[in-house]
């Protein structure tokens, strides 16, 4: 109903015109005090009202009233998604039924998070119930992202409705081994890492010795690689986690240090007593660290080295020698269940 005066009566032979936000609203009953009209399916706040009056033929005698800011349709209402999660490399097609969307899709802005969805488009709404808009989802990650739905202006209620997208997952690793010094790069394989490297991190320890350690900067990403830098350990338990925005995947056992190697040992000549109890030192490669000495043994002729502590990290560590007799006794490291080859025999004086 549109109120105000000098509509002239019903009776009047007149041309009129009654228009909301600039779309025709068909006259039913009008008086000279108000004007009741049909309204058409619209979208929109503070929309203006404008009857205009043609007495005959001559455009210079129309009479016409514009009043800004009369009209508001209501505002439109989320009530679902579907789906509600999609992977992180987007390029589906979400669709969000509710109501007072409209039809007119130039007018429907659509967010997931603060990132626009993309090639928005409607179902029929002037019949359909619910309404429905649909577009196409932009890659992203993380969970717990509010849909923002902008109809001609006017912001859409939504009781939490969320968005999340889907967590990652790794199914492969290159290398599956290298030495225990670290520092160099391993590419993970998988989905849903997502596209920015700040938002991921990487785990990366022995689920037997769990460090609690800082993640590991991701250097390059995209949805389905991640690279980094592999740090110093041992062992073939290592997990290997991705975690995108508190969202994480999982991969234990692919990977393993690589095995110790003895090159070298001291001393080679002087006082080697068969009763044992002298210092000896044993080099090479793979032994961890002073961190990981407590996963280090030492055997020489099959007996036990006591008081085992690596003394350069990954190269060189000594231990107390046991006793033993003859020329040829062979000196094997093991290092988180990882055991050097007998190559080197250990001669007493």
């Amino acid at each position: 109903t549109v109120k105000g005066g000098n509509f002239g009566g019903e009776s009047v032979s007149q041309v009129r015109t009654v228009q909301i936000g600039g779309t025709a609203c068909t006259p039913v009953s009008w008086n000279d005090n108000s004007v009741v009209c049909r309204l058409a399916a619209g979208t929109g706040a503070s929309k203006p009202a404008f009857v205009k009056i043609q007495a005959d033929g001559d455009a210079n005698r129309d009479q016409s009233s514009n009043v800004a800011s009369m009209f508001s349709y209501n505002s439109p209402i989320i009530q679902l998604l579907s789906p509600s999660n999609h992977p992180a490399a987007g390029g589906g097609t979400l669709t969000v039924f509710g109501t007072n969307f409209g039809v007119n899709s130039s007018l429907i802005h659509v967010s997931v998070g603060s990132t626009a969805c993309t090639s928005v488009s409607t179902g029929n709404n002037n019949t359909a119930s619910p309404q429905t808009i649909q577009c196409r989802v932009a890659s992203g990650s993380g969970i717990g992202h509010g849909i923002n739905v902008l109809v001609d202006g006017q912001n859409a209620q939504s009781p939490q409705v969320t968005f999340n997208y889907d967590g990652p997952v790794i199914s492969a690793i290159e290398p599956r081994n290298g030495p225990t010094v670290g520092a160099f790069f391993m590419t993970v394989f998988g989905v849903n890492f997502g596209t920015a490297a700040v938002d991921a991190q990487v785990s990366f320890f022995p689920a037997s010795r769990p460090t609690g350690g800082p993640s590991l900067s991701v250097i390059q990403i995209s949805d389905t690689a991640a690279s980094f830098t592999v740090p110093a350990n041992v062992g073939t338990d290592s997990v290997i986690s991705v975690i995108v925005k508190s969202q994480a995947g999982s991969l234990q056992g692919a990977f393993c240090y690589d095995a110790p190697r003895v090159t070298a040992f001291l001393p080679t000549s002087g006082n080697r007593p068969t009763s044992g109890g002298f210092d000896m030192t044993v080099i090479g490669a793979n032994f961890g660290t002073a961190a990981t000495a407590n996963v280090v043994s030492v055997k020489v002729g099959g007996k036990q080295c006591t008081s085992v502590s690596v003394i350069v990290n990954h190269t060189s560590l000594t231990c107390v020698a046991p006793n033993g007799t003859g020329a040829a006794a062979a000196i094997v490291v093991t290092v988180a269940n990882l055991t050097s080859a007998s190559n080197l025999a250990f001669r007493r004086s």
